[in-house]
């Protein structure tokens, strides 16, 4: 009981200290007293399921309530997502059952650490150079590892790296697409998000310094719009703004495809790069997880939130 006490003063004041935060970053944005702005965000969350940081992302304190209820909080999302469950959610989650199913997008071959002897590996890794390793439990984006064979000793010590990062899918990395490089000279990689076979949003990531970067592209136009941003909301150079994505039609195409196949999902982000040889390459699918970011008001018309598309697309929204 104790304990719980403690767990709960701990997490309580953690929260507080948060809330002041945002309260201290808002008022010396817009000049509003504080108070005004502690129980704008009280009303926020009662009325609109709206967390203190959602407030500050959403930048309420600029919009009336007409607007205020278009947003999709992740209160919303999660009540919204239990009611989409599906069996077909599987697949999203073991990547190595979903490389099968979808093994004619892929583009090139993954590898399954179990199934390779150490000879088969070394050849690999001899013939391959470069790989990228990553789990069959987690999404690309978040699991994968590039692995130079040059700063390894051997194959052998590069497999035993491999294996304490509890990586068991490997493939060749085929990903220096001289246009994608512009970005970023790692992987670059390009999100499409499907909901009940509708393109509803689209972006793009990249690691840099071990931080997850993301920018978000106009689906009409296939380029990228607005800031990059990191996971905690930082904006980042804009020299990007209006550059075309190559290929981005034929992602497209792919992704209504796809979504097809997948109908009994119904909200699945896909994610796909462009190889050196200029393919287009399925790497992933998941659910979607950066609504949040998708509603920063630089990447929105007329400051309208995207739940107006889960009303319409969604025979569930009444519930929600």
């Amino acid at each position: 009981m104790k304990d719980d006490f403690k767990k709960f003063y701990k997490e309580l004041k953690n929260d507080i200290y948060h809330i002041r935060k945002n309260i201290d970053y808002i008022h010396n944005i817009s000049g509003k007293l504080r108070i005004v702005i502690f129980f704008d965000i009280l009303y926020s969350a009662l009325r609109y399921g709206i967390s203190d940081n959602e407030y500050r992302i959403f930048e309420f304190y600029k919009i009336k309530k007409d607007k205020r209820k278009t947003y999709l909080s992740i209160s919303k999302h999660n009540r919204i997502a239990w009611h989409l469950e599906s069996l077909k959610d599987e697949l999203l989650i073991n990547k190595k059952d979903f490389n099968k199913e979808f093994e004619d997008y892929l583009n090139r071959n993954i590898l399954e650490i179990n199934k390779l002897s150490f000879k088969e590996f070394e050849d690999f890794a001899f013939d391959s150079k470069k790989v990228i390793a990553r789990s069959s439990k987690e999404s690309f984006i978040k699991s994968y590892k590039v692995y130079d064979l040059s700063n390894y000793r051997s194959p052998a010590f590069m497999l035993d790296d491999i294996k304490k990062n509890k990586h068991d899918l490997v493939e060749k990395d085929v990903f220096t697409n001289k246009i994608l490089s512009k970005i970023n000279s790692d992987l670059v990689i390009i999100n499409v998000t499907t909901l009940k076979l509708e393109i509803i949003s689209s972006s793009l990531k990249f690691k840099e310094n071990n931080h997850i970067i993301s920018g978000c592209i106009d689906i009409k136009k296939g380029t990228i719009k607005g800031h990059f941003k990191d996971e905690d909301g930082n904006n980042y150079s804009n020299e990007f703004e209006g550059y075309e994505i190559p290929k981005f039609d034929e992602i497209i195409k792919i992704t209504k495809e796809l979504a097809d196949k997948l109908y009994e999902v119904s909200e699945v982000e896909w994610t796909f790069s462009i190889n050196n040889k200029g393919n287009v390459c399925l790497l992933d699918a998941n659910k979607w997880e950066d609504f949040v970011f998708a509603q920063t008001p630089e990447f929105l018309i007329s400051r309208i939130g995207i739940l107006p598309k889960y009303k319409k697309l969604l025979s569930i929204w009444r519930r929600i």
